[in-house]
Formats: C-alpha cells, structure tokens, sequence
C-alpha cells in the first residue's frame, strides 16, 4: 500500500492557506467518500492506518497500470473541486 497525504497535496498545489481550509471545513473521510461517490474510486481511509487523519491508502498489489492512472486523475479532479469551492467562498 501507499498513502496519499492529501492535505499535503493541497498544500503542495494550491498553497498552505487552502489546505489549511479543507482541513477545517470538511471532516477527514469527506475525500473518500466523495471520491467513491463522484468519481467511482473507492480507497480505503489513511487515518485509520496510523496515516494523516486526511489521506487514502492505495493498494500496490493488484490492480492494473491503467487503474492507477484512473486514481491519480480521480484525486487530482477532486482536489481541484475542493479548490474551487474554496476560491468560490472567499
């Protein structure tokens, strides 16, 4: 497994002030869950793994190279919505 801190991510793109936003408007499991909603990506919860409270966990072991783009893209989309909810709300 790897683990996607996605608050560092946010940072990471779009600036401290955003992710320290996400941190406290949206509860940790909002990213799964909206993941697997809006995008058909279900991945497992970091936090429940000793990881960052706002991370998923992405299985290395059985799933095909087109899958991981197929992650990658559903996490850097979704983020990006995030992203622009914040922009819309300032």
């Amino acid at each position: 497994y790897t683990t996607i801190d996605i608050l560092k991510l946010a940072g990471d793109r779009f600036g401290v002030e955003f992710s320290a936003w996400m941190e406290k408007a949206h509860e940790p499991i909002d990213f799964v869950w909206r993941l697997a909603e809006e995008k058909g990506i279900v991945l497992m919860d970091g936090g429940g793994f000793d990881a960052p409270e706002m991370s998923v966990r992405v299985s290395l072991a059985n799933l095909c190279n087109e899958d991981y783009t197929a992650i990658g893209k559903g996490v850097s989309d979704l983020l990006e919505e995030y992203w622009k909810e914040w922009e819309n709300s300032r």
